[in-house]
């Protein structure tokens, strides 16, 4: 055999090679993802599709912190739902109106609005916003009055019958941001439960809140075993420890998103890298797989129920 005909034949058993380790890692990682993606049955959500107000606010700290209500919503605006998504931004950037409406508009979400405010005093020296703070520090690093104002305000404006945010334990990961705005939340609809508004008269919209949480044993795969595997620092674990929580609150219920896999995938993508790089951390892996595979596999949502009605 000459030369040149041993060289083509090596070539070719070694492209045979590498797409069958590739082959064989993408059907670990698509057995990986199954396993994890496999829970215990949770309630199907029965409440959102009786209500007569189909006006849902979404509140979070950021732009990308609806990710795990994505699917929900989209189901919601194509039932008629008015949506409208509120977010704080204490970094200088001049695009992120339009790049948090583009992603938005992709779910159907077609309000949205950007507080441009400092909502923490600490930025110039800590490197590390996202990582947890303990309760003893918070009074000295957020403005919590200006958050409260702001919120209450939007919420009584706009009349909401939910308002869909993250859980107020641990903020999805742990970011104390995440945390901050979903006990605001709370806190708000908790004052103004069943008290009468000056405005109107009317009494106060919001009936539940949506936290959107994971399954414990999907959230501890995917943002404490996931963290291992790519050797990140653990913030949901020091979050445990800093809030004095064992994570996210159970889910009560799942909303099933079947058939809208294109759609949210697209709404990861029209992100930019930072963003699309923070919701990887979270959704391990979903830039490898086209989405009718990602989000056949992972293809329900989970929620915390607040119902105020109740508490």
């Amino acid at each position: 055999m000459s030369v040149g005909r041993k060289i083509k034949f090596t070539l070719k058993w070694i492209v045979i090679l590498v797409f069958i380790v590739v082959l064989f890692y993408y059907l670990w990682l698509l057995f990986y993802l199954t396993c994890v993606a496999r829970t215990e049955a949770i309630k199907k959500d029965d409440y959102l599709n009786t209500l007569i107000n189909k006006r849902a606010l979404i509140i979070t700290a950021h732009t990308d912190d609806d990710v795990g209500m994505a699917g929900t919503l989209l189901q919601l605006a194509k039932n008629g739902w008015q949506l409208k998504h509120v977010i704080f931004n204490n970094e200088d950037q001049t695009d992120i109106k339009e790049r948090f409406a583009n992603a938005c508009k992709q779910i159907q979400v077609n309000e949205t609005g950007v507080f441009a405010v400092n909502i923490r005093r600490d930025l110039d020296t800590n490197k590390k916003a996202y990582w947890p703070l303990p309760f003893a520090v918070w009074d000295k690093v957020f403005d919590h009055d200006t958050v409260y104002s702001i919120l209450s305000k939007e919420i009584l404006d706009y009349k909401p019958s939910v308002i869909f945010t993250l859980d107020d334990s641990i903020g999805g990961y742990g970011h104390p941001e995440h945390v901050l705005i979903s006990k605001v939340v709370h806190e708000i609809c908790t004052n103004y439960k069943n008290e009468e508004i000056y405005k109107g008269g009317t009494l106060f919209s919001v009936e539940k809140i949506y936290q959107a949480v994971l399954p414990k044993k999907m959230a501890h795969k995917l943002l404490v075993d996931g963290s291992r595997v790519q050797k990140s620092a653990n913030v949901y674990l020091a979050a445990q420890a800093a809030y004095s929580c064992s994570g996210m609150p159970d889910p009560e219920v799942e909303v099933e998103i079947k058939g809208l896999s294109k759609e949210k995938m697209n709404y990861i993508k029209a992100y930019n890298m930072g963003e699309r790089k923070n919701i990887g951390k979270v959704y391990r892996y979903y830039n490898y797989f086209p989405h009718w595979i990602y989000f056949g596999i992972f293809d329900k949502e989970y929620f915390n129920v607040i119902d105020l009605r109740k508490n």
